[in-house]
């Protein structure tokens, strides 16, 4: 991770309880994909509006829908790999009693009729819906008569076991030179006990010999993004990474639930470390500002083993090859 002073701080934490972390892991088995309330292509209409919500995704929700029918939110640009029945997972926030009047791709839908607690901490409710091939579905939020529950996100998925698709990610990667200290130490080795892999940082690729990777990482007594021992697919390098190490900036992201991963990169001697901060530069996809993430892209948790994977080294630190 890169900061003004070069170098990526670590936090080391005492040994986890294993069946903690497991049960966070379990929590992420089956296929789904997020959407986000507030994502620049949904319509969100009327009086409906994005306002901040501490503890939502991305530290905002879409309020003010209801009240006549021209306030409304419809979360668009659903993709589905087949068309059929989908779980779609609604995250609101509400303190009392609220209904929704759902649209299932500008037909009919379910009628939800919610309580809550609490307009900061989002509650969830599921419904089925019936997808097409494609990605041109939505889910329209209305209520007619009365104002309807504020919208974080909601998640669709299917019984494929394919894992999390999470959009929108910040994703950095570091090295040897911009570790701290340099070298390739990390913050959960598999010898102090951890439910990781290595016990340096390395740069690896296949499901069975993923890379290593560093963010909020969650452990008994510590919450944080993804739990220590997380698997990882990322579809832009076509890698596998296991969360193995400690990331400072991603803990301030996470304050506001910005998703942000930084990927190992290699750089070990005799590499240059200038080319590897260079490519670490290069390969950077989005950033985090005001809270939220710009131009991010996207990861898989918990993904399958049979994705495709590019062989080339994210870093040759032999010729001083970016990838």
């Amino acid at each position: 991770m890169k900061f003004t002073s070069g170098f990526k701080v670590k936090a080391i934490w005492k040994l986890a309880l294993l069946s903690s972390i497991a049960a966070v892991t379990c929590g992420l088995a089956q296929a789904q994909t997020v959407y986000e309330a507030n994502a620049s292509g949904n319509a969100i209409e009327g009086a409906a509006k994005v306002q901040s919500c501490p503890n939502c995704l991305n530290g905002e929700e879409v309020g003010y829908i209801g009240n006549g029918n021209a306030n409304y939110l419809r979360i668009k640009n659903i993709s589905v790999s087949t068309t059929g029945s989908y779980t779609v997972t609604v995250y609101y926030t509400l303190s009392g009693s609220r209904s929704f009047t759902i649209q299932i791709n500008d037909g009919s839908g379910p009628t939800l009729n919610l309580t809550g607690s609490s307009w900061t901490n989002p509650a969830s409710t599921s419904f089925t819906a019936n997808f097409t091939a494609g990605s041109g579905n939505s889910v329209g939020f209305f209520n007619s008569s009365a104002y309807a529950p504020n919208v974080d996100h909601i998640t669709v998925s299917s019984a494929s076991g394919g894992g999390t698709t999470l959009n929108n990610v910040e994703i950095t990667l570091y090295g040897w030179p911009d570790n701290s200290p340099p070298g390739n130490a990390i913050s959960y080795p598999a010898n102090a006990g951890y439910p990781t892999i290595h016990n340096v940082a390395t740069a690896g690729q296949t499901y069975s010999s993923p890379g290593t990777f560093a963010t909020d990482a969650s452990m008994s007594g510590k919450s944080g993004e993804l739990p220590v021992g997380q698997k990882i697919y990322v579809p832009a390098f076509k890698k596998y990474f296991i969360l193995e190490d400690e990331c400072v900036q991603c803990e301030t992201d996470w304050k506001t639930k910005a998703y942000h991963v930084d990927l190992w990169i290699g750089g070990n001697p005799p590499a240059n470390a200038n080319d590897v901060q260079n490519c670490e530069y290069a390969l950077t996809i989005g950033s985090v500002s005001g809270g939220k993430v710009q131009g991010g892209g996207q990861i898989i948790v918990s993904p399958p083993s049979n994705e495709s994977v590019n062989t080339t080294p994210l870093y040759n630190s032999s010729t001083n090859t970016c990838w």
